[in-house]
């Protein structure tokens, strides 16, 4: 429609209104582009909208649920493109770079972008764990790493949600949920560490190697002193490292519920607080598990968990461009003609009489045909066809797409009585200015345009001539002191060896007296 109908260098006098999505402001604009990025921001919501719908209790629920909010992203990228789908959103925000609502901004879909992925990465953890959990060393520690992740994306979200102008019109709860699930999964990724060490011994039979590569892994710092094989092969430094996993878990889950806590409308969520209440009493048991009278004394802080995954989630491109359509407006030609970037006449009727099978002009082109070779004294010409006029109709045969081959089928049997046909011509949008007479001077020939020497006729003629007499170019620029600035010389040497950079540059006259020529 937009190569059709809207051209690059006219408004149409449509417009297209919308209300950004987070201020309710309407916008209201001349610009096709509004409505696209529009209908794509709407594209990625409702991307999101499937995502949180989807049954998280199944594989394929989740797979659903990932597939949904990756394409989201895209969407708002594209806008910076949807709610929901950072794929849409990350096509918005790099084609739609200067749409002026304020939910389409470049700072509001990055923050949308983020928001679909945490979402994505999300489900992407919870498909790893539905199928269960397997209690080893190795298997918790891998959790724990893809804990910490989703953590640390939901981190990042929070902090774009509190920047400025972001904060001013994200809703509250928004914000409030990316802390909860920051706080929850940072303690879930301690319970995973904290079940490695506590439940699980270094034995003969288990690969030492192995675990201490493992261990490496999952801390950047230890505490000061420590090793990896120190931990793994001595059991109260393991139990010291653990205890102070549990104790940060339980720590992040009551740091969780106090934030729930703070929001109305998060309370209304009773499923979230259950599992909030779950996680943190889990952590609780497991701490009394290894409970001692000396806990009080021990103040080894647990270490970072490095955040790590094997299933990163991103922007997922929705196949738009692979999906066939219909040209709805295919009856009106090929677009690489029939376009706004062009204009054209109204159709004009034809009629064609051949002589001796001889219709006065040949054909070239692709869809439509073109007139090309027009012998100016044929019937066809008389009637008003020119060169490089398009053929849209043979008689009652609309030919707008066909070739050559196919156009000259239709004429190859014109009788005598002659056939009409239709054709168009493309309007020259930029016509060309008509051409000036210029002199150069400074030393230079002397140079002028035909119509400077455009009066044969009447010099030829002296009865006809006027008598009025003209000045000549080379005197207009001189005696004229008013227009002394007309005559723009080239650089030239002074007796002090000086060029006149410094002068400033001449103004030309533009009073119409001299619209037929002009010095320069």
């Amino acid at each position: 429609m937009e190569s059709r109908f809207f051209s690059p260098s006219r408004q149409t006098g449509i417009f297209f209104t919308w209300y950004d999505s987070f201020t309710g402001v309407p916008l209201c604009q001349q610009n096709l582009s509004l409505e696209k990025a529009s209908v794509l921001f709407n594209m990625a919501a409702l991307y999101s909208q499937i995502g949180t719908r989807s049954d998280r209790q199944t594989i394929a629920g989740l797979e659903e649920a990932i597939s949904s909010f990756q394409k989201s992203s895209v969407r708002f990228q594209a806008v910076l493109i949807a709610h929901s789908h950072p794929g849409i959103l990350n096509h918005l925000k790099e084609t739609h770079t200067h749409t002026p609502s304020y939910d389409m901004s470049p700072a509001m879909l990055s923050m949308l972008i983020r928001m679909m992925l945490a979402q994505a990465q999300e489900c992407l953890f919870e498909k790893t764990a539905l199928p269960g959990i397997r209690n080893q060393f190795s298997s918790l520690m891998k959790m724990a790493q893809e804990a910490a992740k989703v953590s640390e994306i939901y981190d990042q979200l929070h902090q774009s949600m509190i920047q400025t102008p972001i904060k001013d019109n994200v809703p509250f709860f928004w914000s409030t949920m990316s802390q909860v699930k920051t706080n929850h999964y940072s303690s879930m990724a301690h319970y995973f560490a904290a079940s490695a060490l506590l439940d699980h011994q270094l034995s003969l039979s288990d690969d030492e190697d192995q675990q201490e590569k493992t261990l490496s892994q999952v801390y950047d710092r230890l505490p000061e002193g420590r090793s990896p094989l120190d931990i793994l092969k001595k059991k109260d430094e393991r139990e010291r490292i653990g205890k102070a996993h549990i104790r940060r878990a339980i720590l992040g889950h009551e740091e969780a519920l106090r934030i729930f806590g703070l929001c109305q409308h998060l309370n209304k969520l009773e499923a979230l607080q259950e599992i909030l209440k779950a996680s943190h009493q889990r952590s609780l048991n497991k701490c009394s598990e290894y409970e001692d009278e000396e806990e009080f004394a021990d103040y080894t802080e647990a270490p970072d968990i490095i955040s790590k995954t094997e299933h990163k989630a991103e922007m997922e491109v929705p196949a738009t461009t692979k999906v066939k359509v219909t040209d709805f407006f295919q009856r009106l030609g090929p677009l690489s003609v029939f376009s706004a970037k062009q204009r054209w006449t109204a159709p004009r009727t034809i009629h064609l009489c051949p002589k001796d099978r001889d219709l006065g002009f040949t054909l070239k082109g692709e869809t439509p045909v073109q007139v090309v070779s027009l012998d100016p004294l044929c019937t066809a010409a008389a009637d008003g066809l020119k060169e490089s006029d398009y053929i849209v109709a043979v008689g009652d045969t609309d030919c707008k797409w066909m070739g050559v081959s196919d156009v000259m089928r239709l004429l190859k049997d014109v009788d005598e009585e002659g056939i009409d046909i239709q054709v168009i011509s493309i309007m020259d949008s930029n016509p060309p200015m008509p051409t000036k007479s210029a002199t150069f001077c400074g030393n230079l020939p002397k140079t002028y345009s035909m119509i400077c020497l455009a009066y044969d006729d009447d010099d030829k003629n002296p009865k006809s001539r006027k008598v009025t007499k003209k000045p000549s170019f080379l005197s207009w620029g001189l005696k004229n002191k008013l227009k002394s600035a007309s005559t723009l010389s080239l650089p030239t040497a002074d007796h002090s060896g000086g060029l006149p950079w410094n002068k400033p540059c001449p103004t030309f006259p533009s009073s119409s007296t001299y619209n037929d020529s002009a010095l320069y």
